[in-house]
């Protein structure tokens, strides 16, 4: 028989648009199997796909036909693992286009991971009906910063959602958390398209918008997917809520909108027009895609379309309503079915409750400062000055015009009061505290100590914005006391002097020039978040370069994992790490 290979390459178009070049090699008398392929998530939303980062293969998994195949690989997937080999030994016809459709169909059953995803390749090598199959996995997150998406879930949900709740209050805490911490950008860290940008910097797109969400709400026990589709002409991500059997889709990206005037705080703005809607309210400037999503029917939740800046007593929103010339109206979101009462024919605008009351811009009669009872009774005007802004500070009612304080009351009683001048400290750390600072630490511990000191009434004088930054502070801080690694400290903590230092490590054995091996070695800073460097690979040495300057003062480490690959193909045992600080 000729011993010369035989190459026969063909190229397969699947639904993803992938590229899926197969070789068979004609070798003694048996036919050896060698399939590739790589498919993009087409879900993601313009994110850019990482390079694959290097972790242990998952091995010694075996299957013998196509059902404990899925099973087999569904499991891993649910893991998240990055790279999987399988000895198959069933039928291979077609085998890689069954893998590809595995990991297709999985991403339906898992919303989170097919937000997540970014690439997979896979291949197989072999005989035929006796292969390898080997599937590699990218993902927009790491294994770190999916456990910080976690533990941030957790505290959020523990702090947000009260066991009192109806559903749709838990829906509603849950979209305000997302809208009133979240800034619509790209220009994030790491990648916008996760939940982690969000939850580490409060910016992110609408994939983070909508993943977010969706580990928020299956935190709290409610059923949710995520949904893909178009709006505008763009790629667009949001949820569908299910709540007592019916299907409601959420949109926090469009309830989050972005104003033309900057110079107007709308930090504590939020919309529900996409709050709770059905296909068709959808369908008016979206587009879905067409992946077998339930049905969004019922009306149930449409009252809540034309609500915009509630204040929110107890159960109950009230609100300017943009249909009734901005008109007092109100929602208790207990009463069913729900639908909008008028208060009162006066025209509002910044509205503000402060323990009965209503404190607003009265636009009936020239935007002067009035307030009225929850009721709508005993309306009063108490400036005859127009005002564009009003809000409590600590425990009073301050109202201002073009930035410009016009009046000031005491409306909190003494309980209260008393703890002012903790609030006014936690304000003076919140305007002065910088997360990579050499003060950061200090101050976060003192900002625990005061915000554990204030009651619950005394921490809602602390505007929503305030509350999510020290939210987000004391994570950074439980984040940083917590931070180890897994790896051998080769000496004592140094002192360096120049603020762009490069690191040289001499090794004994050379190491392989590869992005796997690459992607193993990093500089981290105190909160254990890998800082822009190069990574230079040349025989013996590795070269690590900082692209910006370290800032003094603050602890860095430089890591390298273990389980580089040397030359030869052996691993390194064992990762070092060492800790420095610029002087």
């Amino acid at each position: 028989m000729d011993q010369r290979k035989i190459v026969i390459a063909t190229i397969m178009a699947i639904s993803m648009s992938p590229v899926i070049v197969a070789e068979t090699h004609a070798s003694d008398n048996h036919l050896i199997i060698e399939n590739s392929g790589t498919i993009i998530n087409p879900n993601l939303m313009g994110a850019k796909v990482a390079e694959t980062k290097s972790v242990a293969t998952v091995s010694n998994l075996a299957a013998t036909n196509i059902t404990d195949l899925t099973s087999i690989l569904e499991n891993e997937l649910s893991k998240r693992s990055t790279a999987i080999s399988i000895k198959y030994t069933g039928d291979t016809t077609n085998i890689l286009e069954k893998v590809n459709e595995i990991i297709k169909n999985y991403g339906f059953k898992d919303d989170y991971f097919r937000g997540i995803l970014s690439k997979w390749q896979y291949g197989t090598y072999g005989y035929e009906n006796n292969v390898t199959i080997t599937v590699n996995l990218t993902y927009l997150t790491t294994p770190q910063q999916e456990a910080f998406i976690q533990s941030e879930v957790e505290r959020i949900v523990d702090s947000i959602i009260k066991p009192s709740m109806s559903v749709v209050e838990k829906v509603k805490a849950i979209n305000d958390y997302v809208v009133l911490n979240t800034t619509y950008s790209f220009d994030s860290s790491t990648t916008p398209h996760a939940a982690y940008a969000i939850l580490n910097e409060g910016k992110g797109v609408c994939q983070a918008y909508a993943l977010l969400t969706l580990r928020l709400l299956q935190e709290a026990g409610i059923e949710a997917k995520y949904v893909t589709g178009e709006s505008r002409g763009e790629g667009h991500a949001w949820n569908l809520v299910k709540i007592d059997g019916q299907w409601y889709h959420l949109d926090t990206t469009w309830n989050d909108p972005v104003f033309a005037d900057s110079s107007v705080d709308h930090s504590d703005y939020v919309q529900y027009k996409y709050f709770l809607i059905t296909d068709s309210a959808i369908r008016e400037d979206h587009t879905i895609d067409n992946h077998g999503y339930p049905t969004a029917t019922s009306e149930r939740f449409m009252a809540f379309r034309y609500i915009e800046e509630p204040v929110q007593v107890g159960s109950t929103l009230y609100f300017p309503n943009q249909l009734s010339n901005y008109q007092l109206y109100k929602l208790d979101m207990t009463k069913e079915p729900l639908k909008v009462e008028k208060v009162s024919s006066t025209r509002v605008q910044y509205i503000v409750p402060v323990d009965g009351w209503l404190y607003f811009s009265n636009y009936s009669f020239n935007a002067f400062l009035a307030k009225m009872k929850l009721d709508g009774s005993e309306e009063k005007i108490l400036l005859e000055k127009r005002v564009d802004s009003v809000r409590l500070e600590g425990n009073e009612i301050v109202a201002s015009f073009g930035g410009v304080e016009l009046y000031r009351e005491v409306v909190m009683d003494a309980v209260v009061v008393g703890q002012q001048e903790e609030i006014q400290q936690i304000r003076s750390i919140l305007n002065s505290i910088e997360f990579l600072s050499p003060n950061f630490e200090a101050q976060a511990i003192q900002l625990k100590a005061l915000y554990n000191i204030l009651n619950e009434d005394s921490r809602l004088l602390l505007s929503n914005s305030e509350r999510a930054t020290i939210q987000s502070i004391l994570s950074k801080y439980e984040t940083m006391k917590n931070l180890t690694f897994d790896t051998i400290q080769w000496e004592t903590a140094r002192k360096i002097t120049n603020p762009k230092k490069e690191w040289k490590i001499n090794l004994n054995q050379e190491v392989a020039n590869t992005a796997a091996n690459k992607s193993q070695i990093r500089i981290v800073d105190m909160f254990g978040e890998s800082i822009s460097a190069t990574v230079t690979i040349n025989g013996k040495q590795i070269v690590v370069t900082p692209l910006n300057e370290y800032v003094a003062n603050v602890p860095y480490t430089l890591i390298v994992d273990k389980g580089l690959l040397s030359v030869d193909g052996t691993k390194v045992k064992n990762g070092v790490h060492l800790e420095f600080e610029l002087n």
